[in-house]
């Protein structure tokens, strides 16, 4: 009698914990709704699928993996808004971001468009051996070098205005009496009319990226 009764209360259990996992969903499924709903009423812009399509569907659903499906449609309307490429305005002021790390040199040529830098162009190239050891001004004058030489038909004559990380690219600009290296750079810049500003947090986050990408020369990580 004993064992009729554990074989007729096993699965009463499991209908139980059914029922549990199901009412479970729906609460988290109302709570996503109260918390859209309330956005809403507050005139909080809406990016995603009217309320009813991200209500639907959700029973028994966690609710972290609700959360994970909104933050992956953030992400992608944020990466289909991402500022493309566009064309050399001669008429806007240009904008020339350098950026240099271990084993590469970056730059971007930039203008501003409604208060946002949209890129011209990206140039990058890894440091030869002889390159490694210069200090990081030196490797962001050789940045900014390239990165003039290339786009030289585009910039001639133009006021450029030049993001940094370091404030010592704009004081060596001012320094008197050069020599050696730096000198022969500074004779080679002395045609252009700069502006060289220290660039404010996250400026240069997308040279750091594309640098962070570049495959080191191996003997770099001897040095």
């Amino acid at each position: 009698m004993k064992v009729e009764q554990a074989m007729h209360a096993e699965p009463q259990e499991r209908l139980d914990e059914r029922r549990d996992l199901e009412s479970s969903g729906l609460d988290q499924a109302a709570d996503v709704s109260d918390r859209v709903k309330l956005e809403t009423d507050h005139g909080a812009p809406s990016n995603d699928r009217s309320v009813s399509d991200e209500v639907q569907g959700l029973s028994g659903v966690e609710l972290r993996w609700i959360r994970a499906h909104h933050a992956f449609e953030r992400l992608k309307g944020k990466i289909a808004t991402t500022p493309t490429l566009r064309h050399f305005d001669p008429n806007r002021p240009a904008t020339v971001v350098v950026y240099a790390s271990d084993w590469v040199i970056s730059a971007a040529l930039m203008q501003e468009y409604d208060r946002i830098y949209y890129p011209i162009n990206f140039i990058s190239r890894t440091l030869k051996p002889n390159e490694i050891n210069y200090d990081v001004v030196k490797k962001e004058m050789l940045a900014l070098l390239r990165v003039l030489d290339l786009n030289y038909n585009l910039l001639v004559g133009q006021p450029i205005r030049i993001l940094t990380r370091y404030s010592t690219l704009a004081r060596l600009f001012k320094s008197a009496g050069l020599r050696g290296r730096l000198g022969q750079w500074a004779a080679l810049l002395s045609p252009w009319t700069l502006e060289i500003v220290k660039c404010s947090k996250g400026e240069d986050e997308i040279l750091g990226t594309l640098a962070a990408s570049i495959t080191p020369d191996p003997r770099s990580t001897k040095l």
